[in-house]
C-alpha cells in the first residue's frame, strides 16, 4: 500500500502525462498520413473541385453547414506550435528532476564515503597528579555520528590501567575499564563523572581533583553544545594541555574524486539539457511553418482525381444507378 501510495500513482500521473506531450509534439511535426489532395467534402472527403452545386453528390451533405477540406486546413488542426513547446518543456523539466534526483542521490553517497570522522584527541596533565593524564576525544564528524559517540574522557592511571568514558551528542555516556568492558551508562553530568572518577579510586573529594572533574565536564560540555569548541578556550589551571593531534582522513580519495565528478555533472547536465530544449524549440518551429507552406503550395498542374462536372438536376450521384429506358410520361 505504501508503494503504491506514494510511488505507483505519482509515476503513473507523470507517464501519461509525458506521452499526451510527446503526442502533441508529433502531430505538431509530423503531417496527418491520409490528407486530401484537393478540396474534398469534409464529412466523406469526396473531391468538389469544378462542382457548381452546394450539396455532396456522394453524401448528400451542405457544404454550407459541414464544411470543405483542405490540406491547409488539415494541416493547422492537427497539433500546435504552442502545444509542441508546452509538452516539450514538460519533457525537459521531467528529464532534469530525474537525472538531479540521480546526480544527488550520488553526491550524497560518495560525501557520506569521504567524510569520516576526525578525531582530535587532546592530552591534559592534571595539577593534583593524581593519575599520569586525561585524554579528551573530540569527534568532528559530517552528518551522523560516524564513530557512535561525540566525545570522549580517558584517564591513564598510575598503574598502567585506563577508565574511558564515551558521550554522545544526546548527553548519555558509556564507561569501559582497559578490557573494554562496559561497567556503567546512563546521563551524562557532573554527578556522573565524580561517580566515574571514584570508580577509577580516586577521590573525588579531593578539591585539586574536584577542580579537574568540573574542567572537565566543562570541556565536554561546550563541545557537545558546539563540536568545533577547541578544548584550549574551556580549560582551567586544574587541567594543563600536554598535546594535541588530529586523526584526519586523506585529503584525496576516491570518494572525494566521484564526489567531484558527480558535482560537474550537476551543472552539465542542465546545460546540455537546455541546449537540447532550444535546439529542439527551433526545430519543431521550422519543421512547422515548412509544413504549412507545403499544405498551402498549390497543386502541380495535371487531372484532379476523381472529379466530375456534375448536373444535380439532370444526373443523379454518382453512387446510384442511372435509369434505364424512357422517362416516364407525365400524365395529361
Amino acid at each position: 500500500m505504501f508503494f503504491l501510495a506514494y510511488w505507483l500513482v505519482p509515476l503513473t500521473i507523470v507517464i501519461v502525462f509525458m506521452a499526451m506531450a510527446i503526442r502533441a509534439i508529433v502531430l505538431t511535426i509530423t503531417p496527418p498520413r491520409r490528407s486530401v489532395a484537393v478540396p474534398s467534402c469534409e464529412r466523406c472527403k469526396y473531391p468538389v473541385a469544378g462542382l457548381s452545386v452546394f450539396n455532396c453528390p456522394e453524401c448528400g451533405s451542405d457544404w454550407r453547414v459541414v464544411g470543405i477540406a483542405t490540406r491547409a486546413m488539415e494541416m493547422r488542426r492537427r497539433g500546435g506550435i504552442w502545444g509542441a513547446i508546452i509538452g516539450l518543456t514538460y519533457l525537459f523539466l521531467v528529464t532534469l528532476g530525474f537525472a538531479m534526483i540521480v546526480v544527488s542521490a550520488n553526491i550524497g553517497s560518495a560525501f557520506a564515503a569521504s567524510a569520516a570522522p576526525t578525531i582530535i584527541t587532546t592530552t591534559f596533565r592534571p595539577a593534583s597528579g593524581a593519575y599520569r593524564t586525561l585524554i579528551l576525544d573530540q569527534v568532528r564528524t559530517y552528518g551522523s555520528t560516524v564513530s557512535g559517540f561525540d566525545a570522549a574522557l580517558e584517564i591513564d592511571l598510575s598503574d598502567g590501567t585506563t577508565r574511558r568514558m564515551e558521550i554522545t551528542s544526546s548527553r548519555r555516556y558509556q564507561t569501559f575499564d582497559s578490557g573494554k568492558q562496559q561497567l556503567a551508562s546512563g546521563a551524562f553530568n557532573r554527578a556522573a563523572v565524580i561517580q566515574w572518577f571514584a570508580s577509577a579510586e580516586l577521590d573525588a573529594s579531593d578539591t585539586a581533583i574536584l577542580s579537574e572533574i568540573d574542567e572537565a565536564v566543562r570541556v565536554v560540555e561546550g563541545i557537545l553544545i558546539a563540536p568545533y569548541t577547541s578544548a584550549a578556550t574551556t580549560t582551567g589551571s586544574g587541567l594543563t594541555i600536554a598535546s594535541v593531534t588530529t586523526n584526519a582522513p586523506p585529503n584525496a580519495s576516491p570518494a572525494t574524486t566521484t564526489n567531484a565528478i558527480w558535482t560537474i555533472l550537476g551543472w552539465l547536465i542542465p546545460l546540455v539539457l537546455s541546449v537540447l530544449w532550444l535546439a529542439s524549440i527551433i526545430f519543431i518551429v521550422r519543421r512547422r511553418r515548412r509544413l504549412l507552406r507545403e499544405a498551402d503550395a498549390p497543386i502541380a498542374d495535371g487531372p484532379i482525381p476523381h472529379v466530375q462536372m456534375v448536373d444535380a438536376a439532370s444526373s443523379p450521384p454518382p453512387h446510384l444507378p442511372t435509369p434505364i429506358g424512357p422517362a416516364p410520361s407525365r400524365p395529361g
